[in-house]
């Protein structure tokens, strides 16, 4: 299996991955239980997440987890620490999500459109929303177009500046410049 390959499911495959490695590092090498939903529940979601999770059992065998399956409870556990650094690793690899992304280059780069543009804060309004007006849903549409492409490349110029502090002095002052 290719872990990550579909776009559909690497949330949750991330989130799974990271609880498993979370749970054998604090715990070493003691087991944990999941308990799937009934399979008539009424909800397609949930009906999704136990598909999924009935996927991700034959690749973590061949990681080396172990996996006992009785009726709906599945039982997990890692007995070496090899097989959690494996895990660890692959957990490691996942891709990140585009804030967790915008969070690295707002520390590493906003400062240089400091103080006309405050990224930081501009961030913070996308996590949160400021006001029932604008909700975190509109300010991370807004953000994602707006500030992200000046955040993640040199050639492009937000109000005459790129991400290194090179100034334009020509029109345009904002967009890609090659």
């Amino acid at each position: 299996m290719d872990w990550f390959a579909e776009e559909e499911h690497i949330n949750y495959d991330k989130q799974f991955l990271m609880f498993c490695c979370d749970h054998f590092n604090l715990h070493g090498d003691a087991s944990f239980h999941y308990a799937s939903a009934a399979k008539n529940s009424g909800y397609p979601a949930l009906k999704e997440r136990n598909n999924r999770f009935r996927e991700l059992i034959v690749p973590l065998q061949q990681l080396g987890v172990t996996v006992e399956t009785s009726g709906r409870k599945t039982q997990f556990s890692v007995k070496s620490a090899e097989i959690r650094d494996k895990l660890q690793s692959l957990s490691d690899s996942a891709p990140k999500d585009w804030l967790e992304e915008a969070g690295e280059l707002v520390a590493e780069y906003g400062q240089v459109w400091m103080p006309d543009i405050n990224m930081a804060r501009e961030l913070r309004n996308c996590l949160s929303g400021t006001s029932k007006e604008q909700n975190a849903a509109a300010w991370c549409n807004w953000f994602r177009r707006a500030r992200l492409p000046a955040l993640q490349s040199s050639d492009y110029y937000l109000i005459g500046k790129n991400r290194d502090g090179e100034e334009r002095l020509a029109p345009p002052y904002t967009g890609i410049i090659q």
